[in-house]
C-alpha cells in the first residue's frame, strides 16, 4: 500500500493550546507512538513527511512500523465508492478509540484559521493506492479521519485494463 500525504500536517505553532495538546497526546500515547518507530509525527506531519511525500507499507513486512500503520487504518466504519464486500482489510484491531478522537482534536487546533472557523467534520489524511493479493486491479482512494474518531474509506477498484 502506498500512502501519499494530503491533509496530514499538524501545525503545532498555530497556538499554544495545540502545542500543549500535542505534548499531552505524545505523553499519554507514548507506548502506541513508539510502535511507529518515531515516524508517527515527523516535523508536524503524520506518517508521511513533506520530504518523503509517500511511503510504502506491506502486510508481508514484519516491521513494527508497517504493522502499526495497518492498525492505525483499521478503524474504518464507513466505505464509499465500492461495495463493502470489495473493501480490503488489514486483519488487525484498531488503536484505542480515544487515540483517534484526540488526534482529530489536535488536527483541528492545528488548522483553525485566524477567523476561528469551525474545524472540518473530517480530514482527508492520505491518498492511497493498494494492491491486494487475489484481487485483479488496484484500489485507489483515501482515508478520511472523522470527528468521531473513525475513518471513512473512499475507494474505487480499477481493473487492469482501466489502469492504462
Amino acid at each position: 500500500m502506498t500512502l501519499s500525504w494530503d491533509e496530514n500536517q499538524i501545525n503545532p505553532l498555530s497556538s499554544q493550546n495545540c502545542r500543549l495538546k500535542l505534548k499531552q497526546f505524545s505523553e499519554k500515547w507514548r507506548e502506541v507512538l513508539e510502535s511507529f518507530e518515531g515516524k508517527f509525527i515527523d516535523n508536524g506531519y503524520l506518517l508521511v513527511s513533506d520530504e518523503t511525500f509517500s511511503i510504502d507499507v506491506s502486510t508481508n513486512d514484519a516491521s513494527n512500523f508497517d504493522k502499526s500503520v495497518f492498525q492505525f487504518f483499521s478503524n474504518v466504519t464507513e466505505i464509499t465508492g465500492i461495495e463493502a464486500y470489495q473493501m480490503f482489510s488489514f486483519g488487525v484491531s484498531p488503536l484505542p478509540e480515544n487515540f483517534y478522537k484526540e488526534l482529530f482534536e489536535i488536527l483541528a487546533l492545528g488548522r483553525t484559521d485566524e477567523n476561528n472557523a469551525s474545524p472540518a467534520e473530517y480530514f482527508k489524511l492520505f491518498s492511497v493506492t493498494a494492491n491486494v493479493d487475489n484481487v485483479e486491479g488496484q484500489y485507489s482512494g483515501s482515508f478520511n479521519l472523522r470527528k468521531d474518531g473513525t475513518f471513512l474509506a473512499a475507494f474505487d477498484l480499477y481493473d487492469e485494463d482501466s489502469l492504462w
